[in-house]
């Protein structure tokens, strides 16, 4: 998705718009602005204050703030996925990580280390692939838990982006409820 810089007319600060976004607030000063689309600029309309003694927010301005946020969240998820979670098979499509296969490999390497171990320990002078053995069991055991430990951190992630889409699908639903 795209970001489109845009600055606050209150504060001045720089205003980074999310593409789809409908609702933006200033980090700076939390102002309100509503995000216009027009032949392909954005403007920016200051939204009025709420005034002292009023109620909630109006039924559409709910609506409007949750597919703000839908939006947003959907923009930080695909951020996410790009920066961290690039995995790609050589078709360029993008898969889900795996731990069976980064398992598969670490035992591959455990077990060439430990057979140069045995080697060094057991032929008289080969000291030194027995301590390179030892490295590449390390480092195999290493790998494999760091690969394991973020996969399991993507598949974490994803669990709770789509539980928080769901979450606010299903309250933008109830809002547009007759």
């Amino acid at each position: 998705m795209d970001r489109n810089p845009l600055t606050c007319e209150v504060c001045g600060a720089k205003l980074d718009v999310p593409a789809g976004v409908h609702v933006v607030h200033c980090h700076h000063c939390r102002a309100p602005f509503k995000v216009r689309h027009h032949e392909g600029t954005i403007h920016l309309e200051l939204l009025p204050e709420k005034p002292e003694g009023a109620g909630s927010m109006s039924h559409s301005t709910k609506i409007m703030h949750l597919q703000s946020r839908l939006a947003l969240l959907d923009h930080e998820w695909a951020h996410f996925v790009s920066s961290r979670h690039s995995h790609r098979k050589l078709d360029a499509k993008p898969y889900e990580p795996s731990n069976g296969f980064v398992v598969i490999l670490s035992l591959a390497f455990v077990t060439v280390g430990g057979l140069l171990i045995y080697w060094g320990m057991r032929v008289p002078g080969a000291t030194p692939a027995a301590v390179i053995g030892g490295l590449i069991v390390g480092g195999s055991i290493l790998f494999g838990y760091w690969k394991v430990r973020t996969v399991n951190r993507y598949r974490s992630a994803r669990k709770n982006y789509h539980q928080a889409k769901a979450d606010l699908v299903d309250e933008i639903r109830r809002l547009e409820m007759p």
